[in-house]
């Protein structure tokens, strides 16, 4: 259940930044939860085994790459759902940023 509440969060979070900035279109609310649960679904399968593959560079960075590999799995999610468009690489990580600011805050409201 907290999943299905989660994925319908980040959809509204989603739809709410397409709204307000330009870094990302979103055809209507029913696609940003489309593509929020394809997010959860790439970030569940494919984030691990990049995260993985690119230890190395994670190292170096101290972490702050991983915020790369998030704006990543936003363009492949971009790729994949038609109704939504991405303005550019740094548009996507700043998008990917605002978002999981969102994602951390609603998890602290709803932990048990």
């Amino acid at each position: 259940m907290k999943f299905l509440i989660r994925t319908i969060f980040i959809g509204i979070v989603i739809f709410a930044i397409s709204q307000f900035t330009n870094f990302i279109w979103v055809d209507d609310i029913k696609v940003a939860i489309f593509a929020a649960f394809l997010l959860a679904l790439i970030n569940a399968i494919i984030r691990p085994i990049v995260v993985i593959m690119t230890f190395p560079i994670n190292l170096m960075t101290l972490g702050l790459f991983t915020f790369v590999i998030n704006a990543l799995m936003l363009l492949l999610v971009d790729i994949l759902v038609p109704g939504i468009s991405l303005s550019g690489l740094f548009n996507t990580l700043i998008v990917s940023i605002m978002i999981s600011i969102c994602s951390t805050i609603f998890s602290w409201m709803i932990s048990d």
